[in-house]
């Protein structure tokens, strides 16, 4: 019920007590603001990762080889493990039966790239048809490598800077 007497009470507390009443708004109003701005930042973020990885393959297997760090056989630790053409095709073999898609990737930093008169120093990597699928990469011109690329040897290379990921 609307009780004129406890109305009044409130009203007289906060003409009293100017500087809290001030304050505890000012507290209250900050607090629902900074709420506001930190539920905002995390739905951004969660958008904005959901749309960075939005259609890449989730159920991926990623293998690569770094360096030992303990001696074996009686060789040194410290030494590069490196995979070749022969370990792919020998683990793709043997789970083909399992496998949609498959692509071997081999990444060079730094590498001097040269096409008619001009070059430079960019990072190179190289994939099979298959990468597109596993990926899920839109091109946006040129084209992407494909079988007939891979059975004849042809030197063609698309510039990663016309992809959109």
């Amino acid at each position: 019920m609307f009780d004129i007497d406890r109305w009044q009470e409130i009203f007289d507390t906060i003409r009293k007590n100017k500087l809290r009443t001030f304050l505890t708004g000012l507290s209250v109003a900050s607090g629902i603001f900074i709420l506001v701005i930190l539920l905002g930042f995390g739905q951004g973020m969660q958008n904005g990762i959901r749309k960075e990885f939005e259609g890449d393959a989730t159920n991926i297997v990623t293998v690569w080889t770094q360096v030992t760090t303990k001696e074996y056989n009686g060789l040194n630790p410290g030494r590069r493990i490196e995979m070749n053409n022969s370990n792919y095709n020998h683990i793709t073999s043997l789970y083909s039966d399992q496998l949609e898609f498959s692509s071997d990737r081999l990444r060079v930093r730094g590498a001097s790239v040269n096409y008619k008169n001009e070059s430079g120093a960019y990072g190179v990597q190289g994939v099979t048809p298959d990468h597109q699928q596993i990926e899920n990469q839109k091109m946006l011109s040129g084209r992407f490598l494909n079988a007939n690329d891979m059975k004849t040897n042809n030197k063609v290379a698309p510039c990663y800077d016309s992809l959109q990921f």
